[in-house]
């Protein structure tokens, strides 16, 4: 059975419109030549005296380099500091978070395969090319909020979280990685596309107020919680073909140049677009009958849309 459902907006807004203090303006000790983080003698990571730079990045607390300008070379140290802690060993967890809070990296930041038991804090950093991150273990959240750089790339890594809550870059991609809670997204702006590929995700994915460019992709990957796709405005076609929905998937008040594609997605639970103009075909084909789904869009231009359903199901407005 297949009827328009109103989708429970206040509700719906209310989770996907979720804000993180993280976003907001940092405050710590200032470093006596910059406005770095003080972490010895009263001096940040990049003006420290070097012999006390080392004992500092032996300890086991976190690598706290907010504020700070760093080269290539800062960053070779803090990653073979990571590379000795305890914890990083098979069958062991690492302790160390890594906070490059509005930092500045004059150089790209490959991460390659870090392993971190708490956070990687990127926000409002300012980065001379790509994030990468390959093949990581990073226990906690990696926030990239208010992040310039040119691309987000992270593949085949372990993450406590995902977490963007605005910002400007060229494009980000995702994929063959496990997320043990969820993927947020807000107010972020990519050029080009929105790429998440063969990502599980044990919890929620919120993508609102966002910009792409080019393609968002949500593919071939399971989900456990809801997804709420909200406000966005993709510029070419959005796809979340061959992904496992476990919860409520829902869109809601999007602008989608081309086309709006399901492909062989499989649904626990209800599928709702609404109030969302389409440009291009709409592909969906249903996989589990208990889906209810609810649709009342526009197709602006382009065919109407093919769902695979019964005609008095879909419902164009």
């Amino acid at each position: 059975m297949f009827a328009l459902i109103r989708p429970p907006c206040d509700t719906i807004d209310a989770v996907s419109t979720t804000t993180h203090t993280d976003a907001a303006d940092p405050e710590w000790i200032r470093c006596e030549s910059c406005d770095g983080a003080a972490i010895a003698s009263g001096y940040c990571l990049a003006h420290a005296d070097g012999s006390e730079l080392e004992g500092l990045l032996r300890d086991s607390g976190p690598v706290d380099a907010r504020g700070t300008t760093l080269t290539a070379e800062h960053l070779e140290l803090i990653l073979e500091a990571l590379a000795r802690q305890p914890g990083t060993g098979e069958g062991q967890e690492p302790r160390r978070s890594l906070l490059l809070t509005r930092s500045t990296i004059l150089a790209p930041l490959d991460l390659g395969s870090i392993a971190l038991g708490g956070d990687l804090d990127l926000n409002g950093a300012s980065i001379s090319g790509d994030v990468i991150l390959s093949s990581a273990r990073i226990a906690g959240r990696v926030s990239v909020s208010g992040v310039s750089a040119r691309r987000v790339r992270i593949q085949d890594s372990e993450l406590g979280s995902i977490v963007s809550t605005g910002g400007e870059i060229e494009s980000i991609y995702v994929y063959l990685c496990r997320v043990r809670e969820g993927l947020h997204l807000s107010n972020l702006t990519a050029s080009g596309a929105v790429a998440v590929l063969n990502t599980s995700f044990g919890e929620a994915v919120h993508v609102s107020r966002c910009r792409a460019g080019e393609d968002f992709s949500l593919t071939h990957s399971p989900i456990a919680g809801p997804v709420h796709f909200h406000d966005n405005m993709v510029d070419g076609e959005a796809t979340f073909e061959g992904s496992t929905f476990g919860s409520e998937v829902s869109i809601l008040d999007c602008t989608i140049q081309g086309e709006l594609r399901f492909g062989t997605a499989i649904f626990d639970e209800n599928l709702t677009v609404y109030r969302s103009s389409i440009g291009g075909c709409s592909r969906y084909t249903a996989r589990r009958s208990k889906v209810t789904t609810s649709i009342s869009a526009s197709a602006r231009s382009g065919p109407r849309a093919s769902w695979g359903l019964p005609p008095s199901s879909t419902r164009w407005v």
